[in-house]
């Protein structure tokens, strides 16, 4: 295998998998896509843009270290124009009467056709579920999200909000797809303009929330002395 195909190679640490992204490509090609939002870069966003290079990507990382190497690896490749990579620091956000703790809110598409959500780490949990809100006012009726790493424990909870706020729109349209990772998926029915709120997880989300980041700002000072 050359070195280019080894730094695009999806079966690699912290990566999608070859049989996930194999099947998430044939499940977007329904969708069409013209305008795609990725939650956490990488190689698979060079792959995305190159499966669909009609579509443009919107690639978010809040890691100056994955940023640049997505940098770097997008400069490898000039022929693709249609992906950009947007740095976004996790900050705390309030999303659907919520407190979460995930990417910095920033501009995007007018309309979204798909989502691929591989981002924040698992430790900031929550995190991965304000993606979904982030993006849900965006996203047109029609359109997917995929959830990577569904089988675990945070993933799943992040499910279960979901369902909880939009079952009538989205609970029929929720599917897996089975690779290396579990990959969840969610078409978006019809639009709903006020999802429904609920004060325990409003609660979990904010105290798990707010536990998680403690620990993880330790580990980093913990580094950095």
């Amino acid at each position: 295998m050359t070195p280019e195909l080894n730094a695009l190679d999806l079966d690699g640490p912290w990566r999608l998998g070859e049989k996930s992204f194999e099947l998430l490509v044939e499940d977007l090609k329904a969708v069409a896509p013209t305008q795609i939002v990725e939650f956490g870069s990488g190689a698979s966003s060079i792959r995305l843009a190159q499966a669909f290079p009609e579509a443009h990507i919107l690639s978010i990382d809040h890691d100056p270290e994955y940023f640049a190497k997505t940098r770097a690896l997008l400069a490898a490749h000039p022929e693709l124009e249609n992906l950009t990579i947007s740095l976004r620091p996790l900050k705390w956000q309030l999303l659907v009467g919520s407190l979460f703790y995930s990417y910095a809110l920033g501009a995007l598409p007018r309309t979204i056709d798909a989502v691929l959500i591989d981002g924040p780490p698992r430790r900031y949990l929550g995190g991965r579920e304000a993606c979904f809100y982030q993006v849900y006012e965006r996203l047109r009726v029609g359109g997917r999200v995929y959830l990577d790493d569904s089988e675990r424990h945070g993933e799943l909870r992040a499910v279960s909000n979901w369902l909880y706020r939009y079952k009538q729109e989205m609970g029929e349209g929720v599917r897996f797809l089975y690779g290396r990772h579990h990959v969840c998926v969610f078409e978006k029915r019809r639009h709903v303009l006020t999802p429904r709120k609920n004060v325990g997880l409003r609660v979990e989300n904010t105290v798990s929330g707010v536990r998680n980041v403690s620990r993880a700002l330790r580990r980093r000072l913990k580094r950095e002395s």
